[in-house]
């Protein structure tokens, strides 16, 4: 897919696409850690970039290997026409900034729902009684 890409080729990037129909390859990583939307973003392929984007399979906001998403790269070349309607199709996808990202911890997850289980198992309700004051 990167090479279909990197030659501009729409037709055979579509019939890879269309053939296999799996958001793990759609978002297969190049050495560089780079998903086939960062580099149709660095070569301001606008054409490939709307097409990915309305497959609705690719990561709009995968970072890459120089800790940037697609957004981020626009960002950082120069502007002229086609960086701007990129840009604007990228944030219409609901592109962030590596920076706007917050990372997901997996194991303070865990850890979150664990206590909040162990709270709920010993939580009893607490009834009010207008006379007789509290009481559990």
């Amino acid at each position: 897919m990167h090479s279909s890409v990197r030659h501009n080729r729409l037709g055979a990037l579509k019939l890879l696409v269309e053939s296999v129909r799996e958001a793990e390859f759609i978002n297969a990583r190049d050495d560089y850690g780079n998903t086939v939307l960062h580099t149709a973003t660095t070569l301001k392929q606008l054409e490939i970039v709307r097409y990915l984007l309305n497959g609705n399979m690719m990561e709009v906001n995968a970072v890459n290997g120089s800790g940037l998403t697609a957004l981020d790269v626009i960002e950082h070349m120069p502007r002229d026409l086609k960086s701007m309607e990129i840009r604007e199709s990228l944030s219409k996808a609901g592109a962030l900034s590596a920076r706007n990202i917050v990372p997901v911890n997996r194991e303070f997850e865990i850890a979150l729902v664990i206590k909040k289980s162990q709270l709920d198992s010993v939580a009893q309700p607490l009834h009010v009684s207008p006379r007789v004051g509290l009481s559990s």
